[in-house]
């Protein structure tokens, strides 16, 4: 299997640890940022694979750093896969999430069977079993 690396941004630390736990159970690695100005620093000094990423942050939310990293820089990175985690009402709120270059939107709360859903489209290889 091909390890994957995930940076999981949450200005939360019960979600972070949460998510951490879920991508440690289906057997790949991560890095947490509380905000996203910290992600994109993470960003500008590690490889990662795929980002978790809060909408409701201090300094820099989920949007303005999804926005930074669409525009501001160069593929692949600029093409990583960005799975948006929000409170807010998805019927309302997903077509914005998607203008601002988010690849998938999950509400929260989320169940795990629903995140494992999503993560198989970008990682074909994940067991949504493992997840549980």
């Amino acid at each position: 299997m091909n390890i994957l690396k995930f940076l999981i941004v949450d200005d939360n630390a019960r979600n972070r640890f949460l998510l951490s736990e879920i991508v440690d159970s289906i057997g790949h690695k991560f890095v947490m940022a509380e905000n996203g100005e910290v992600a994109i620093n993470i960003l500008e000094k590690e490889k990662i694979d795929i980002i978790l990423m809060d909408i409701e942050m201090p300094k820099m939310n989920g949007i303005e750093a999804t926005q930074h990293i669409r525009s501001q820089t160069k593929s692949p990175l600029k093409d990583i896969p960005i799975i948006a985690i929000t409170a807010h009402n998805m019927e309302e709120y997903s077509t914005s999430l998607y203008e601002a270059g988010f690849s998938e939107a999950l509400a929260k709360p989320y169940t795990f069977e629903k995140l494992a859903e999503i993560l198989k489209k970008y990682i074909p290889s994940i067991n949504t079993k493992e997840c549980l």
